[in-house]
């Protein structure tokens, strides 16, 4: 978030674009466009998309993984439109597909352990919990003051202030 994040977030704007350059077809329509110029994120991702992509990094909660299947996601709904790149109403389908994937991992119990850990150091859950939580990425460890925190991912945080998960 903030400032601070940018270095994170032109990180996986530029991981998008490495991907996106090694598609067959990318690279040359790159060197065509700019001649003489290597490919990065200027050059690769559309402008009319790089909202789009902040959007999906910002709901992404800088995970990679995740930031990728966004991206892949919103991409299949803006090609099930007929259209080679996305828009804000494809990414929100694909948020709305991933919250949900999200919400499947949860069993009973979990909305109010997530909570409760939610900026501990997650001692107090059970490790069998903490560690599928982690893995799924509900839940986010990250340093601040070189003192892991935890924090809940935006999609999984999403589904809990949304109710879904408290059935």
């Amino acid at each position: 978030d903030g400032p601070e994040g940018e270095p994170a977030r032109r990180f996986l704007r530029e991981l998008l674009a490495r991907r996106l350059s090694a598609a067959p077809g990318a690279q040359a329509a790159v060197v065509e466009q700019n001649p003489g110029r290597q490919a990065d994120s200027s050059t690769v991702l559309p402008p009319e998309i790089l909202s789009v992509v902040d959007e999906a990094i910002r709901w992404s909660g800088g995970v990679p993984r995740t930031f990728l299947q966004l991206v892949a996601n919103a991409r299949t709904y803006a090609r099930l439109r007929g259209s080679a790149w996305p828009k804000s109403s494809d990414l929100a389908d694909a948020v709305a597909a991933q919250r949900d994937s999200f919400r499947r991992v949860l069993l009973p119990g979990d909305p109010a352990a997530i909570r409760a850990a939610e900026g501990t150091d997650g001692r107090q859950l059970h490790p069998d919990r903490r560690a599928r939580l982690m893995a799924h990425g509900v839940l986010l460890e990250k340093l601040y003051e070189r003192r892991p925190v935890l924090s809940i991912h935006p999609l999984a945080r999403a589904s809990l202030d949304q109710g879904a998960a408290d059935a």
